[in-house]
């Protein structure tokens, strides 16, 4: 009887360390899937985010950075509250077509220009709210007017988040602000989806960065996520 205890003790021995070694094996697998998962999102997620890149600075370049424009906002910065008024609104005019057309087309949704201290001047999609200061809640933007770099990356915002890109604006070596061009979620998500075979996505952003600094009456766009850890 005690031989026959110590092999059966012998063989669930084998069995557990065979099943063991089984499952770290499928772990294993399992593992680099998702590694390999994963690195083919960030490679997608990088071809699109370079794609719209390359408009979007085109736009900059030769449309935003036009002496009409320029002019705006050389006489906006150190303007007097009730003339900067004006020029907002002449800014809103210069370029509203544009924004309205290609830009959306191309699948901007925001066109916001900064000052120069790192306050809102002109957001295109919300026009009647300015004035804020954003340098000290948007790192983007302190990028851009403090270091004068460009900078692109997805981030939280009074009103939306988005992938932005913001460029400083300098003119015969005179720092005018910045302007950012911002992508939505659902713009990226669309061109992923020509890449990846995978078509389910969500975007889960942290508390922090979202209703922490959205305006009030605009946290009716965010919602708690539907799981929890």
């Amino acid at each position: 009887m005690k031989h026959f205890f110590l092999s059966l003790s012998f063989c669930l021995g084998l069995f557990l360390a065979f099943f063991g070694y089984l499952n770290a094996g499928k772990e294993e697998e399992i593992q680099t899937l998702i590694n390999h998962e994963n690195k083919i999102l960030q490679t997608s997620y990088a071809a699109v985010t370079n794609m719209f890149s390359i408009a979007i600075e085109n736009y900059f370049r030769h449309v935003i950075m036009k002496p009409s424009v320029l002019e705006l906002l050389q006489k906006a910065k150190e303007a007097p509250s009730e003339e900067k008024a004006v020029l907002r609104g002449l800014l809103y005019r210069e370029l509203y077509t544009l924004y309205n057309g290609e830009l959306k087309e191309l699948g901007i949704r925001q066109l916001h220009f900064h000052t120069h201290k790192g306050e809102s001047f002109l957001r295109f999609h919300k026009p009647n709210e300015n004035g804020d200061a954003l340098i000290d809640m948007r790192p983007s933007i302190k990028i851009a007017n403090v270091d004068k770099k460009f900078v692109s990356g997805f981030e939280g915002g009074r009103i939306y988040p988005g992938f932005r890109y913001v460029f400083p604006i300098i003119d015969k070596e005179v720092h005018l602000g910045s302007v950012e061009l911002s992508l939505s979620y659902e713009s990226i998500e669309f061109e992923l989806s020509k890449l990846l075979t995978s078509k389910n996505h969500i975007l889960l952003m942290r508390k922090e960065i979202t209703t922490s600094i959205v305006f009030e009456n605009h946290k009716e766009h965010f919602m708690p996520a539907s799981f929890t850890k």
